[in-house]
């Protein structure tokens, strides 16, 4: 009887280990054969260019606070990294921080603000602090996400 066992697990072992093995044979043939469709690339959604102006979002007096109270701790933290910024001010729909008296802010400059986005974290919440080309910094609430927007693969 203990051989009858025997014999028929043996007889399992080898049914798997026959059903494995087509399955891996036939697998590698479908892909060999090419009739695996063929990995589609995700491609980047194209969005037209907005301008700053255009992507703010109109501020509340409470928002506007609450920027302005961040974007003076921020100062506060840059004037610490030897960056002398004015005082923020209000702006259309964002707070500004430039230079002293009104001044761009340098390359080298900017780069001593580093240290403080470690210490402070992030801006308020859904809010956007960028360095834009006329080299202040705009502190906003952005209507979109300017991050390239990925389409799903195409099957």
């Amino acid at each position: 009887m203990a051989r009858e066992v025997s014999r028929a697990t043996l007889r399992g072992c080898l049914a798997l280990l026959a059903g494995g093995s087509l399955g891996a044979a036939l697998a590698a043939l479908v892909i060999a054969s090419g009739a695996w469709p063929p990995s589609s690339r995700a491609t980047p959604l194209q969005l037209p260019r907005l301008s700053l102006r255009d992507n703010k979002q109109h501020l509340s007096g409470a928002e506007m606070t609450t920027l302005l109270r961040w974007a003076r701790r921020y100062r506060a933290c840059a004037v610490r990294h030897r960056v002398p910024l004015d005082v923020p001010t209000r702006g259309e729909n964002e707070i500004l921080i430039t230079g002293l008296g009104g001044s761009r802010i340098s390359g080298s400059q900017s780069r001593r603000l580093f240290p403080c986005s470690d210490e402070m974290g992030e801006p308020p919440p859904f809010s956007a602090l960028t360095l834009t080309a006329d080299r202040r910094l705009h502190l906003y609430l952005p209507r979109t996400c300017r991050l390239p927007v990925v389409r799903p693969a195409q099957v």
